[in-house]
């Protein structure tokens, strides 16, 4: 892919992400919240970590 390409599919990952985590944050009313309910959502062994392979469940838990 070319660089035209990749920003792009970088672009429509990064708006994807944050309109699936926006879902799943509604009710919280800072963005140090909802930062803080994403960042949990994701460790999900709950050690401090967000580690690739939890990335990588957690994206596809929100269905990206």
């Amino acid at each position: 892919m070319n660089l035209i390409n990749d920003n792009y599919l970088w672009f429509s990952f990064e708006r994807e992400l944050k309109n699936k985590l926006s879902e799943k944050t509604r009710g919280a009313q800072s963005e140090e919240q909802v930062l803080l309910k994403s960042f949990k959502y994701f460790d999900l062994n709950d050690n401090g970590v967000v580690e690739p392979d939890e990335f990588a469940k957690a994206i596809e838990k929100i269905g990206i």
